[in-house]
Parts: structure tokens; C-alpha cells; sequence
């Protein structure tokens, strides 16, 4: 029975069969968010990319439609943009509006390198169906036609110069603009190597300003600024998310209010023991820039706060001074859950836990170390014996191999940003987490496959604290009607 299979999430995006990866096209479009996946609806490993498609009103909820485009023998369809061409500066849509994919095609060649080059598809009925441009492709590598590592383009319209602009990776990235999103013109190159990038402005917390943000691969992030034709670093590289989980990071389009808004693959899965389906979404989050002691930024990052609406009953509730060992959460259990803490240590404390998905063989613990003033995430322990081949980074056969998974898994470090109160929020939704600490400063997204019956919660110091807030909240499905 699809989406009430053993570790699929009720909350986080995957797709009814098959193998997901990076979002696609994310875009806003009358009424609807699109979302469009790489996605391959055959097997459960990596194959011929597509992509997907969904939508949804809010957000949280989404809505299954049929893959938008195929394989043909112009190459594999992979990571792209999808944009509004409100003026019908393509010419494509007869004076009208309509909607712009610009995708990278990908053609496997045997016994030499790949090729591949960029691509777009038209779509006049808000996205239901999709025509493959006649004059494929519109932009081929600037050195050999024969070129690899040249995709993931991410295209926005920029009203500074009043043109398109594709932000293009694999790659050292480089910077095109376009009248017509057809005919395109290099404005610069980098020498910074990476896939995905995404670029995008940031409200800066407090203020009316926006400073434009590079985020890479979803793995690193620069501030900087944009003129349409090259971006100049000014702060950066920070971290975007503390355990590498969190792959191919790309903001929404024509957003409909002020807001950054941004989905991501959450990588872990890949190897995963799940059927019909493999791998799964963030939820979608919200970006700010908060200005540091020091005059620098950060990337602040929360669930958007359309996901309250599938808040379901209030599993615990407390706040008060809690004695070193005790555990408030001893008798809390869940799979699917939001939970919310503030968090005072005493002057004596010099270790906060949170252990989640525990039993006496599993767990994942996020500790906080007060006295050296870093947290760890160690997922080590958090999956089921059976499956506990770990794994610390990927190699060449991750996404193809059939054999048994084989999961990432160590401790993460990250900055404790302030000592003295511990905020934290956890999205757990069976074998997907997503953690927020200090607001929004740091994330860790994972996946983690422990047994059905390791459901405990433990919330632990070895001194005093006073815990200002402690809401458990149980989450509900966003299938409403299961497929």
C-alpha cells in the first residue's frame, strides 16, 4: 500500500515508486508550487533520469502527476529550472504566458565521457503537459561540443539588466544571459568547482536589505554581491548543512510573498532498504541572513511554517528545572514527530543529550559539549544491525550498486553558538530527521533506518537545567488520501 510502507515518511516528499533525486524546476505558478525531480520509475537504483512532478497549495501537501519528461535520444533529462516567461520573451507562447524548463541533456556514451549541453521545454497549460523545444540545444559547452561536467542550470530573471540569467555547474561554474532564453551569451567563469548552484537573494534579519546568496551543491554557501553578469564574493565558504545530508539545495521561483523558499534531496537514502520507493525531500524551509557579533552572516534556515498544519495530538508538554540524570522524555515514544526545546544548562552541566529513535541497541544522539562548545550528531547506532554497513562518504557505485545499503554514518560536529540556551526543533518522520539548532544557525539532515520498536525519547544532562520549554507533538500524514 504505498506511503504506509515500512520507513516511508508521512510528511517528507517521496515518490510513489521508484528513484528520486535532486528537486527540479521548483517554481510557484497560479496557485500551485511545482515541484520536478530527477526520477527514474523502473527500479529502485539510479537509471534513465526523468523528470517527476508534483504540486501542492501549501507546501506540505502534495499531489502526484505524471512525469513531465522523458528520456529520448537527445540524452537522459537532468537538473534544470523551470521559469515564468510572463512577457513571452521566448516567443513561444503567442503573445501569452507559459512555463520554461531549461534542463540539461545528458547522453551516456560507451567507452568515452559523456556529453552535455543545455535543453528547454515549453509548457502552455501550467505545467500538465510539456513540449520539448525543436531547436535543442540552445547552449552547448564553450570549448568542444563534446564536454561533460555542464549542468544543473539554475535561470531567474534579473530586472537589473532586464534579462535571463543561468547560473551553469558541473563544473567550474560559469554565468549566462539570455534576451529570449534560447540564444545565450557567457558573461563570466569561476574557479569554483561544484554542482548545483543556485543563486538567489536573502533577507537580512532585522533590516530592509537583501544580499545575495551562492549556495552550492547545498553543501556550502557565499555571500556576496550580483550584477547580472559575475558574482563577487564578499563572506564565505560557510557551511549549508552539518552532516552533508542535504544535496542539491534549490530555492523556489516566483515565489508569491517576500519569502526564500527552498527544497532538497536528502542524500542518505540512496542505499536504502525501502520498496517500492527510494529516497525523499526535506520539507521546504525558509532562508534569512542573521548578522553575527563579529559584522558577518549566516544562513538561518526553518521549516516553512505551512508544516503546522499537519501538527497532530500533543504527545508532552513541560517546562521546569530538571535535575542532572533525570529524563523528562522517558516515557515519550514516536516515530513521526516535531518536537520543540529550550534549553538552560546550569553553570555545572557540561553535557546536554538528545537521543531519539532509541532502544537498547539503537539510537542517534545529538549531544551538546558546553565546556569545548560544539555539538555532535552521531548516527552510528541508529540503524538496525541488519543494515549497519556504514559508510563515511560515497564512491563511484553508490547510486547503481545493488547490493545490501550502505549508509553514511559517523559524528558531525558543529559550532555551539550560545551556551548559555540550547534551542532546538526535530523533525522526526520514521527514517527522515531534520534538526534546527539556535534558531535556525545550524541544521543536520540524515536519514536513519533503526527497527520499528526503537521509538524512545531521551532528553539528559549530567547537571541542572532548566528546560523552558518541551512540546512533543505528533505528526500526521500528508497523504490524506493514500494512493
Amino acid at each position: 500500500m504505498l506511503y504506509r510502507e515500512t520507513y516511508r515518511p508521512r510528511y517528507h516528499f517521496s515518490a510513489p515508486k521508484g528513484w528520486l533525486n535532486d528537486p527540479n524546476g521548483v517554481v510557484w505558478y497560479r496557485g500551485e508550487y511545482h515541484l520536478f525531480y530527477q526520477f527514474y520509475p523502473h527500479n529502485l537504483n539510479w537509471g534513465p533520469m526523468h523528470w517527476g512532478h508534483a504540486v501542492s497549495r501549501d507546501l506540505v501537501h502534495w499531489e502526484n502527476l505524471p512525469a513531465a519528461l522523458y528520456p529520448d535520444e537527445d540524452g537522459m533529462i537532468f537538473s534544470g529550472t523551470v521559469v515564468i516567461d510572463e512577457k513571452d520573451t521566448s516567443g513561444l507562447f503567442d503573445g501569452g504566458e507559459g512555463m520554461v524548463a531549461v534542463y540539461t541533456g545528458h547522453i551516456a556514451r560507451e567507452g568515452n565521457t559523456p556529453v552535455e549541453y543545455q535543453c528547454i521545454a515549453y509548457s502552455k497549460d501550467c505545467g500538465r503537459t510539456w513540449t520539448k523545444y525543436g531547436g535543442n540545444p540552445v547552449l552547448t559547452a564553450p570549448d568542444v561540443p563534446d564536454a561533460y561536467d555542464f549542468r544543473d542550470p539554475k535561470v531567474f530573471w534579473h530586472e537589473g539588466t532586464g534579462r535571463w540569467v543561468m547560473f551553469l555547474g558541473g563544473g567550474f561554474y560559469r554565468v549566462y544571459s539570455s534576451a529570449d532564453l534560447i540564444h545565450w551569451t557567457l558573461e563570466s567563469e569561476s574557479l569554483i568547482y561544484e554542482e548545483f548552484p543556485d543563486l538567489f537573494t536573502v533577507p537580512v534579519e532585522g533590516t530592509q536589505e537583501r544580499k545575495w546568496v551562492l549556495n552550492l551543491a547545498g553543501f556550502k554557501y557565499y555571500i556576496g554581491s550580483f550584477d547580472g553578469k559575475r558574482f563577487l564574493r564578499e563572506e564565505g565558504p560557510y557551511t549549508s548543512d552539518w552532516s552533508d545530508g542535504c544535496q542539491a539545495t534549490l530555492t523556489f521561483n516566483n515565489m508569491p510573498d517576500d519569502r526564500t523558499a527552498a527544497i532538497a534531496w536528502m542524500r542518505d537514502g540512496s542505499r536504502a532498504p525501502t520498496d517500492p520507493w527510494r529516497n525523499n525531500m526535506t520539507v521546504a524551509r525558509t532562508f534569512t541572513l542573521r548578522k553575527m557579533p563579529d559584522g558577518t552572516h549566516r544562513l538561518v534556515q526553518h521549516p516553512v511554517q505551512e508544516l503546522d498544519c499537519v501538527h497532530g495530538r500533543e504527545l508532552f508538554n513541560c517546562s521546569g528545572s530538571v535535575p542532572a540524570g533525570e529524563d523528562p522524555l522517558k516515557d515519550v515514544h514516536g516515530k513521526y514527530l516535531d518536537l520543540t526545546a529550550l534549553v538552560v544548562p546550569s553553570e555545572n552541566a557540561s553535557k546536554v543529550r538528545l537521543r531519539f529513535r532509541c532502544d537498547e541497541k539503537q539510537y542517534t544522539d545529538l549531544v551538546f559539549d558546553l565546556e569545548n562548545r560544539q555539538v555532535f550528531l552521531d548516527y552510528t547506532a541508529s540503524a538496525s544491525p541488519r543494515w549497519r554497513h556504514l559508510m563515511i562518504s560515497m564512491d563511484n557505485s553508490y547510486f547503481m550498486s545493488p547490493e545490501p545499503v550502505l549508509m553514511r554514518g559517523k559524528c558531525y560536529p558543529a559550532p555551539l553558538y550560545d551556551g548559555k540556551e540550547l534551542k532546538i526543533r526535530l523533525l522526526l518522520d520514521d527514517s527522515a530527521a531534520e534538526i534546527f539548532l539556535f534558531d535556525g544557525l545550524v541544521s543536520y539532515t540524515f536519514n536513519i533506518y533503526p527497527d520499528d520498536a526503537a521509538d524512545g525519547l531521551s532528553l539528559t544532562s549530567d547537571g541542572e537545567m532548566e528546560v523552558r520549554e518541551l512540546t512533543v507533538t505528533e505528526m500526521e500524514s500528508i497523504w490524506n488520501k493514500m494512493e
